[in-house]
């Protein structure tokens, strides 16, 4: 009944690796079962240590801008201490903390003598905060006594949550010292929010990060869902939880530290995932050997017929795949498929041609070979990233360099993943979109919506784009900007003696003057109407705009300008004004209207010369701009 024919080999061999596989689903089962612990534990540390980092780097910068408040609020906090029936003080002290901590609960100044004011201390935040403040100060004064004799100390004093009912915060103290040395000290109480916000941005999904005290390990201070009501159990560890926890990490500078609770039920539940998964997996091998066994004794005889067939279907895929290369080879866009190997393996005529290269020199290689090293380093780094990523699609825009001698052309990549049967990794298939005459045109449209068609200078639209960007960037750096303003002195009876043709040759000489006397990349010159142009001077003082000013003017009227045979010479009057980091209440608007100021002052005062706005101001007219 059995006879050796030559699929009893393969049968055997098949046995054998089901066997063999089933063995490695079950190492590979424990072995995920590990790996999976291990990556939600080291998880949990990398998270846990992101977050005590956040909150130190968080309660940091917040002791700073108390400290730097009470020493720049001294003079204040002494005159309030001494004064504590004064309400007016209470209220500017309020206000001032109010502007400078935006998030903070109340406040609370310290006498030497140890009396608070307000007095109302215990109705906002009660006798722990009181205790903070005392232990803040004897910590201070021996700092202090420390400082004094040439000695240095650390200091051990570090904020913790109070959790009073209803009014959950945490307090930063800084000493200050008016001049006539009465000192004292400064509490501020911060609401904890965003300490709450800090833990829910950290939170890995399944299990929950505490802040806990390190004076009270078993006992919570608050979770991402917010801070516990009381220091009953609802706040603390039983000691299953204590035990659960993989790693404290205390965060510098204060009493507490942060933690991971790990959900051992979902860690228990995945596990058992893996192995239920692993387990009917080999079940299903063992079958499966078990129905290959038996479809050998009854399949011998229609084997022949299973060749036959099989020889059909290589006979068809081939006809398959030449068909779709026939398909994809009429498509315009450029198409090709990089195997798990990293090899081209299919393309169609577009991409060959957006190449500038034969077919056979690109199927069947890998990237280096067909891009060169460094080129090949960028394409391979996209399929990491879409490889390993979630979504399914990338989409990417790089420049060709074609082999042909053809131009570059920059073009758009759409890549997919394409899982196969019998592949280890999947493919890469993707799809290129010239867009080189589309960004041309983009480029020539950007061009024309921003630059005055007669004399190549920026037009008004792009001079107030830039000159908003300008004042933000001296602003953020403390820098000064100075803005001319200029205007062709009797244009009008230039365009109605000589026509608008002379006065067309009048407005671009002017302009080449204006474009040769600023900085290259630096400073902005615009024709913002008929005959009015405008220069923006970055970092440059009115000393130095007057200056710039006075060039562009000497040059126009040494100028001669010639159209069909006629030679005239034309002046300009220029007005010119600054701003500066001190003048916070200025808007671009007031700055605009200063210059023209400037310039009309220079038009009625004779034209062809320079007026600044800083000379136009007098003591009244500085006090009545600045009101």
């Amino acid at each position: 009944m059995f006879r050796s024919t030559s699929t009893l080999p393969l049968l055997l061999a098949s046995v054998l690796g089901g066997v063999v596989a089933a063995g490695f689903l079950i190492v590979s089962a424990e072995r995920e079962v590990s790996a999976f612990r291990a990556d939600e534990y080291e998880a949990m540390e990398r998270s846990t240590q992101d977050a005590a980092e956040y909150i130190r780097d968080f309660v940091e910068r917040r002791k700073v801008l108390v400290q730097a408040f009470a020493k720049n609020h001294a003079e204040m906090l002494n005159t309030l201490v001494k004064n504590p029936d004064e309400e007016d003080y209470d209220a500017r002290i309020r206000a001032l903390i109010s502007d400078y901590f935006p998030g903070h609960f109340t406040y609370v100044a310290r006498r030497s003598d140890g009396e608070f004011v307000p007095d109302d201390l215990g109705e906002f935040v009660g006798q722990a905060c009181r205790t903070d403040m005392h232990e803040f100060a004897l910590v201070s004064a021996v700092q202090k006594l420390h400082e004094h004799e040439g000695t240095a100390v650390a200091a051990d004093y570090h904020p913790f949550i109070h959790p009073q009912a209803g009014n959950y915060h945490f307090d930063l103290s800084a000493r200050w010292t008016a001049e006539d040395e009465t000192s004292g000290l400064l509490m501020i109480s911060f609401r904890p929010q965003e300490l709450v916000r800090i833990l829910q941005g950290h939170e890995l999904p399944h299990h929950r990060l505490v802040l806990l005290r390190s004076d009270r390990p078993d006992l919570i201070e608050a979770t991402a869902q917010g801070w516990r009501e009381n220091f009953g159990r609802e706040g603390t560890l039983d000691e299953v939880e204590a035990g659960s926890i993989p790693a404290r990490v205390d965060i510098a500078g204060t009493r507490w530290q942060v933690a991971y609770l790990p959900s051992l039920a979902y860690l228990g539940e995945t596990s058992g995932r893996i192995v239920r998964n692993t387990a009917l997996s080999v079940v299903l091998i063992l079958a499966f050997l078990g129905i290959l066994v038996f479809w050998y004794v009854i399949s011998e005889q229609a084997r022949k017929k299973a060749a036959e067939e099989k020889a059909g279907l290589l006979r068809q895929s081939e006809r398959d795949r030449l068909s779709l290369q026939t398909l994809i080879d009429v498509i315009p866009v450029p198409i090709y498929r990089r195997n798990s190997e990293g090899r081209t393996d299919l393309i169609n005529q577009a991409y060959t041609e957006l190449l500038g290269r034969n077919a056979s020199d690109i199927l069947g290689r890998t990237t280096a070979e067909i891009y060169g090293e460094d080129v090949a380093k960028w394409i391979d780094e996209t399929d990491r990233d879409l490889l390993s990523s979630a979504q399914n699609r990338h989409v990417y825009e790089r420049q060709i360099d074609p082999e042909n001698g053809q131009p570059k052309r920059d073009v758009i990549i759409y890549k997919a993943r394409m899982a196969l049967d019998g592949e280890e990794h999947p493919s890469i298939v993707g799809a290129a979109v010239d867009v080189t005459e589309e960004k041309a045109l983009r480029r020539k449209l950007e061009q024309l919506a921003t630059t005055d068609p007669l004399t190549g200078l920026a037009n008004r639209r792009r001079f107030m784009d830039v000159l908003g960007d300008e004042a933000a960037r001296a602003k953020r750096y403390d820098q000064v900007l100075s803005l001319l303003t200029l205007d062709i002195d009797h244009f009008k009876s230039v365009n109605d003696t000589h026509g608008h043709d002379m006065g067309d040759e009048a407005i671009k000489a002017v302009s080449r003057i204006i474009e040769a006397e600023v900085r290259d990349g630096i400073d902005l010159a615009a024709r913002v109407g008929g005959e009015e142009f405008s220069v923006l001077l970055p970092s440059t003082d009115s000393l130095g705009a007057v200056a710039v000013a006075e060039r562009i003017r000497t040059r126009i009227a040494a100028t001669e300008i010639q159209h069909r045979g006629e030679t005239i010479s034309v002046t300009a009057s220029l007005g010119q004004a600054s701003w500066s980091p001190e003048d916070v209440t200025i808007s671009l608007d007031d700055f605009i209207i200063r210059s023209d100021k400037a310039l009309y002052a220079a038009k009625h005062g004779g034209r062809n010369q320079t007026v600044s706005f800083d000379d136009l101001e007098t003591p009244d007219t500085r006090k009545a701009g600045q009101a």
